[in-house]
Formats: C-alpha cells, sequence, structure tokens
C-alpha cells in the first residue's frame, strides 16, 4: 500500500512537471516538489514495514509479474497514460511550430496512429507478443515524428534509449512512464537516458525509488528557484518522478 502511494505521489509530481508550459517553470516546480518528497518518505516507510512484517504475507512489495495489478498499483498508470494521451492530442492540435509546414499531414497521421496503439494499454489480456508489439510501435512512431519536427537524431536517440531504460526499471508502468516523458517531444532527453542508465545499474536495490525521488524533489527545487538548466530540461525532472514510479509499483510486460 505505501509503495502504491509512493508511485501516486511521484505519478501526480510528474503531471505537475509535465504541465510546465502552462504552469510555468517555478510554479510547476513549487507544485511538484511536495509530491516528490512525499513519495521518497512513503517508500521509506514501506521498506521499514517490509523489515518489520518480514516473512509475513503482509508485506509491502511489488506486484507480481504478469499478474493483475491491485488497486494502489493502478493509478501511476493511469495518470502516466492520461499523460501520454495528452501529449499526442496537443501535437495533433498544435504541431511544433518549427516543423515544415509540408509535414504537417503526416506528423498528425502519426499522431492519431499513436493514439490508437496506445489505446491498447486498457485491454489487459493482450498476448505477449502483442504487448511488446505496441511499446516498440510506439517507439517508432515517436521516432519519426521528431525527426519530422527536425529534433537533432542524437536527442531522438537518447529518447529512446530512456524509454527503454524506463521499461526496465517497471515493466508495463514503465512504459507508460516512457510514453509520458516522451509524448510530447521532450526537452532534455540526453542527461535523461544518462541519469536513468546510472538508476538501471542500481534497480536491484529496494530503495531505488527513494534515490530517483530525491534526485526528482532536487531538479523540483532548482525549477522553483528558476534554474535555467533546469527549466530547459523538463524532461529530466519528469523523466525521474517518472523512474520513481516505474520502480515503487513495476509491473512485467
Amino acid at each position: 500500500m505505501n509503495r502504491g502511494a509512493a508511485a501516486v505521489a511521484a505519478a501526480v509530481g510528474a503531471a505537475a512537471l509535465w504541465a510546465q508550459p502552462l504552469l510555468g517553470c517555478r510554479l510547476s516546480g513549487v507544485v511538484a516538489l511536495p509530491f516528490a518528497l512525499a513519495a521518497a518518505a512513503l517508500v521509506v516507510v514501506a521498506e521499514q514495514r517490509r523489515l518489520v512484517l518480514a516473512g509475513s504475507s503482509a508485506t509491502d512489495g511489488a506486484a507480481p509479474a504478469n499478474a493483475s495489478l491491485s488497486l494502489p498499483f493502478r493509478p501511476p498508470q493511469i495518470v502516466f497514460g492520461a499523460l501520454a494521451t495528452a501529449g499526442l492530442a496537443r501535437m495533433f492540435f498544435a504541431p511544433p511550430p518549427q516543423m515544415p509546414f509540408a509535414r504537417v499531414a503526416g506528423f498528425r497521421g502519426l499522431a492519431a496512429l499513436s493514439a490508437i496503439f496506445l489505446s491498447a494499454y486498457v485491454c489487459l489480456h493482450l498476448r505477449g507478443s502483442f504487448r511488446k508489439a505496441r511499446f516498440g510501435f510506439l517507439l517508432a512512431t515517436f521516432a519519426a515524428m521528431a525527426v519530422a519536427a527536425t529534433m537533432p537524431p542524437l536527442e531522438v536517440a537518447f529518447a529512446i534509449a530512456a524509454a527503454m531504460l524506463l521499461r526496465i526499471l517497471g515493466g508495463t508502468t514503465g512504459e507508460l512512464c516512457a510514453l509520458a516523458v516522451l509524448f510530447p517531444l521532450p526537452s532534455g532527453a540526453i542527461p535523461l537516458a544518462v541519469v536513468l542508465l546510472l538508476l538501471t545499474a542500481l534497480r536491484r536495490l529496494r530503495l531505488l525509488p527513494v534515490i530517483a525521488a530525491a534526485a526528482g524533489a532536487g531538479f523540483c527545487a532548482a525549477a522553483a528557484l528558476g534554474s535555467a538548466a533546469a527549466c530547459a530540461s523538463p524532461a529530466l525532472g519528469l523523466g525521474l518522478l517518472a523512474a520513481t514510479a516505474a520502480a515503487a509499483a513495476p509491473q512485467d510486460p
């Protein structure tokens, strides 16, 4: 229950950072900061409870692989799925202004097709091959849309790498977290991929969500103070809180 609540707190904080274009950098950081701190605190409480109840059936742990998630682990997936859907809608109705006019129709077509494949995440009983295919297709459409929007190829590659690392951290939950980061097109994918690589190397640690949440809280504090680096890389903070949720409430695909 505590880990599920931590994942929810991280998801809400990530939603605040996702809304940076609407709220502004400082306000989004201020709103997200308490949720990042709450996520870290809840994971610490969950770990202490696990140690006390070691060996008991009441141990507060992660969801089993391929099992139906209990209610506390569902809301993070819903939040990140909604963010990914909103990102696709934003790109469909308001394509990046720097994109050549000749590419707009194709760009919108890819956004609509991506939304169809994203809807496959509400189908809970897909075969394993289809579950893997939906994420791979969405990464492919992201790459095509990013190139059409003149995103540098190196940044596209790092964004895809960050998405794969989130998948390793949290399975299906990580996939939805990754899609929320990718859609709309991110800024700051290169530092995010580097940080996620370090977190993935530590994925066996039960306190990994605390580490990710603490890093996310640091980013939120920097954004709240008006740091130019933090405000220019919203994907980094969003990705850190997404990693917190993915590690706290994983589900293998």
